[in-house]
């Protein structure tokens, strides 16, 4: 682990791009063109960049989460974590212990209606089953939607990019004053789960007494303040994992859109960032570097299915 905090990228954007402000680093720079709140907003969207290619390229070396989630019988759409972002994979329990389990496979629309029967579970001990699921919006949905679903599933995903801040936020209370752009955190039940929320001051004031339906999304009126919903409290961090230096794409996106703002001359950063680019897509491969991944074959019993077959028929055998 590389850790960077938010007042170091900061001071870093402000170096590179030669602006103001440069011995406050983060605190004191309201007054100048690019004001505190604006460097925030530019490096979060450079994070959000670097976030991209470790996920989209190396996800399985990065960023996991593990969702576990119990079945209700007859109901077969189910919402996804907070910060859920790509799914990596599904699993069956097939009992309950917690440690035997089965993998499901998506299902597509010309495969739609390939599991209009009732769920079946033979020889559940092999994993032959014939579930399967589809990520739809912010939800899972499973098919068949017939006959009953073992009793726990559990997701396995990537999740959003962090939202760095110079301090976390602070927990709402009643009858207090709130700056426009305060964060504060809430506990919020929505869709059956409770977590910890984030919601932003758009707009300044004294909160009322009681606290407000929380909306997940949206925004709500309390008091003489008006919050945004933001996200959950889970994705929001002072310091950043740079791994081996990648941070660095952080620092030069950001000091470029502070220059192109200026209207200045970003031609030399955006080489330097081109040149970090190709070395964070070559260095980020393979943090297993002495047993890199290989490319798998058919759907086995390794896999949860059986061991011959490529799994083409709705138990997992060939058909």
């Amino acid at each position: 682990m590389r850790s960077v905090a938010f007042q170091q990228l900061a001071l870093a954007v402000r170096q590179r791009a030669d602006l103001d402000g440069q011995q406050q680093a983060y605190g004191s720079n309201s007054d100048n063109y690019i004001t505190d709140a604006e460097m925030g907003t530019m490096i979060n969207g450079s994070v959000a960049k670097l976030w991209d290619i470790l996920i989209l390229k190396f996800g399985d070396n990065y960023a996991w989460g593990v969702y576990n989630f119990p079945i209700v019988q007859g109901t077969y759409i189910y919402q996804l974590p907070f910060d859920f972002y790509k799914e990596a994979g599904v699993d069956l329990a097939l009992d309950t212990t917690g440690q035997n389990w089965a993998t499901v496979r998506p299902f597509d629309l010309r495969t739609r209606n390939m599991f209009s029967y009732p769920l079946q579970t033979v020889l559940a001990y092999a994993g032959w089953q014939n579930l399967r699921y589809q990520i739809q919006g912010q939800t899972i949905y499973f098919l068949p939607q017939l006959g009953p679903i073992p009793g726990q599933m559990r997701l396995l995903y990537y999740q959003a990019c962090p939202t760095l801040v110079p301090q976390l936020p602070s927990s709402w209370a009643a009858t207090t004053a709130f700056a426009t752009n305060q964060l504060v955190s809430v506990s919020v039940t929505a869709d059956g789960t409770t977590a910890n929320q984030v919601y932003l001051a758009l707009v300044g004031g004294t909160s009322g007494g009681s606290a407000p339906a929380w909306p997940v999304p949206g925004t709500v009126s309390d008091g003489s303040v008006l919050w945004a919903y933001q996200g959950p409290l889970a994705l929001y961090a002072t310091t950043f994992d740079g791994i081996s230096g990648y941070e660095e794409i952080v620092v030069l996106d950001a000091a470029i859109k502070a220059l192109a703002k200026q209207e200045a001359d970003t031609s030399a950063l955006m080489a330097q960032l081109t040149d970090t680019m190709n070395r964070v897509n070559l260095a980020a491969a393979n943090r297993s570097a002495g047993d890199p991944m290989l490319i798998a074959g058919g759907f086995g019993t390794m896999e949860g299915g059986p061991s011959w077959g490529m799994g083409v028929g709705p138990f997992g055998w060939g058909g």
